[in-house]
């Protein structure tokens, strides 16, 4: 079976999410972001060979991931944009 790559955004939260991704037998964690290099550097010594960055347009540009989790400043970021383009 085929795994799912999951990238996850944002370690507050995020870093639970990556946790319980990585418990499951479909997934698998390949990409970490935070803003914080010691919050990236801590959460990535769990994960062999995940890829970490700090830069999250970096990761969403990359369709090498089938997913991302990402918090909720990134989401109504790209809501708004959407919603903006469809009324202008």
């Amino acid at each position: 079976m085929r795994k799912l790559g999951v990238g996850v955004i944002g370690l507050g939260v995020g870093e639970q999410h990556a946790d319980g991704y990585a418990r499951l037998e479909e997934c698998e964690v390949v990409a970490l972001c935070d803003q914080s290099e010691e919050k990236l550097s801590v959460v990535e010594s769990r994960y062999a060979g995940v890829r970490a960055t700090t830069d999250w347009q970096q990761l969403v540009a990359d369709e090498t991931e089938d997913w991302a989790y990402s918090h909720y400043q990134l989401m109504r970021q790209r809501i708004v944009a959407a919603t903006t383009d469809v009324m202008a």
